[in-house]
């Protein structure tokens, strides 16, 4: 006679029987999401996907009644339990221990039920609106407060900077008015030499030039006074 198949229906109250086909491929189960506590008292949303693979049809069929039904509440159970050992924080920065706690607890049964349990994928962990906004909050004002560290830091940089540049370039016009004054000097003495050489009387020579410079001296402190007095005049207009 024809024989009748269909596959295994693990929510139904299916029994096995001789026209009963078990589907032996890997499947991802659906963990709805759920509500926990954990160690710090603060309650989180969680919800999960399980990859198994059926490897004993004898022990899925004869062991066991919905067995992926029972994979999926037990899976739930041990989920509870893994957000009531651990904080918050240490959760949602390691979440994969979450997914190894629910595969230790339902490797040793499941191999009873004749399931590998392949893989626990975390979808989902979320704390209640009132700490998501306080972490929200918390997130932004240590975001504001690397910003205002890094613009110091920058402002820092910048003025350090600046203090370089003024003082290279105070080196720079030092260096060269010390470099002006020795060429002066060495012209200075390479010209009395001369004057020696021709027997000039250096003594006359010598009052003239600082008589020269005496007078360039009293222009410049003139031309200076005169711009200050402008300036002066200038500010109180």
């Amino acid at each position: 006679r024809r024989r009748h198949t269909r596959y295994w229906r693990d929510w139904s109250s299916d029994v096995c029987s001789s026209d009963l086909v078990v589907d032996k491929r890997e499947m991802m189960l659906e963990v709805y999401k759920q509500y926990a506590h954990t160690s710090d008292n603060v309650q989180v949303g969680f919800a999960a996907q399980i990859c198994v693979q059926i490897l004993d049809t004898y022990k899925a069929c004869y062991n066991v009644k919905q067995p992926l039904l029972i994979v999926v509440a037990s899976a739930q159970s041990a989920m509870r339990a893994s957000v009531g050992r651990h904080e918050l924080d240490y959760l949602l920065k390691n979440r994969v221990c979450i997914s190894h706690d629910v595969t230790d607890a339902l490797e040793l049964p499941a191999e009873g039920w004749g399931i590998k349990i392949n893989r626990v994928l975390i979808t989902e962990l979320t704390p209640d609106s009132g700490v998501a906004e306080a972490m929200d909050l918390q997130a932004r004002a240590e975001r504001e407060r690397r910003q205002t560290e890094k613009n110091a830091e920058a402002s820092k940089r910048a003025m350090m900077l600046e203090a370089e540049g003024m003082r290279s370039k105070l080196i720079y016009e030092a260096t060269g008015r010390a470099e002006a004054l020795k060429l002066e000097t060495e012209a200075q003495a390479m010209s009395v030499e001369l004057l020696k050489a021709t027997g000039a009387n250096i003594d006359a020579i010598l009052k003239f030039q600082l008589g020269l410079r005496y007078l360039d001296n009293l222009t410049k402190l003139a031309l200076g006074g005169s711009h200050t007095t402008r300036s002066e005049e200038h500010t109180s207009e």
